[in-house]
């Protein structure tokens, strides 16, 4: 953070509080993410919920709720393929709409979005358009 102040008229720096390694598996990630995000950090970052956690709603209510405590928006690196990519990702359009964060997700990756029938990656994408989701690919 302090070189983010010493380099401001440089170059912009956002910071993330990301966990690389998981979240639920890993104990104490939750509480560094807290105070990651207490001390400054930009963004709550998130990965994987199904794949790396095997806890989709633990995940999500970790990052999400990190999200509504310290008035910050998300990144969530989504790298699960087909169905499970899907259900996550369906879960996060719910939480965003059902927690008022339009504008506020983004998905880094989703590589489930190439997958679905064509019809389900529509709807998808409409229901990502209609939350404000950001996607960014790789």
């Amino acid at each position: 953070m302090a070189m983010r102040e010493r380099l401001k008229a440089v170059i912009d720096v956002e910071i993330v509080a990301f966990p690389q390694s998981g979240l639920m598996i890993r104990p104490g990630t939750a509480e560094l993410l807290d105070r990651a995000l207490a001390c400054g950090a930009d963004v709550v970052g998130g990965l994987d919920p199904c794949a790396v956690d095997r806890d989709p709603k633990g995940h999500l209510d970790t990052i999400f709720g990190l999200a509504q405590k310290y008035s910050r928006p998300l990144d969530i690196h989504l790298h699960e393929p087909g169905e499970m990519g899907v259900f996550s990702l369906e879960l996060i359009i719910e939480r965003t709409r059902a927690l008022g964060l339009q504008g506020k997700v983004t998905i880094s990756h989703g590589f489930c979005l190439g997958m679905p029938d064509i019809n389900r990656g529509r709807q998808l994408i409409a229901d990502l358009a209609k939350e404000r989701i950001a996607v960014k690919p790789c």
